[in-house]
Formats: C-alpha cells, structure tokens, sequence
C-alpha cells in the first residue's frame, strides 16, 4: 500500500480530468477512490460494509468473477482466446 499511495503524490502522474466527455467515467478513477477499492480487497472485504471473508473465500470469488460469462463477454476480442 505504501508503494501504491506514492503514486497519489507523485508530480508526473496527472489525476486531473482532461475533458468533459469523461468526466463521468474519471469519477470513478478519482486516486483515493481507487486506493480505498484496493484496501478493502486487501483487507478481504468484497463488498461495501461486508465482514472480510478468509482466503478460500477470497479464491472462490476470483474464480467466480473469472469465469463469469457477464465479464468473458466483456474480453477485447483481440486477445483471440479461441485460436
């Protein structure tokens, strides 16, 4: 977490939003919005005001989200996962 909360601070990284048509999807990359996502699934909380779950938990739920086709569905196609 420290290395990541550098980037927070850094000068050369520029978390400023660069036009209005994005301003929507920007929100939701603000820095400390983003640092406090990775914290919690750090910490093992999935959700917003759930208790953290354990390690197995936290295993079943990634293969869950991987192997959802609601987020395969989503793959860039140039990948080609199929050749």
């Amino acid at each position: 977490m420290n290395i990541l909360e550098s980037f927070l601070y850094d000068p050369i990284m520029d978390w400023r939003i660069k036009s209005k048509r994005r301003q929507q999807e920007d929100e939701k990359l603000k820095p400390q919005i983003v640092m406090n996502a990775i914290r919690r699934k750090v910490r093992g909380i999935l959700e917003i005001g759930e208790l953290p779950v354990s390690v197995s938990g936290q295993v079943d739920a990634v293969i869950q989200q991987a192997t959802s086709t609601e987020n395969l569905a989503q793959m860039y196609i140039g990948w080609m996962p199929f050749l």
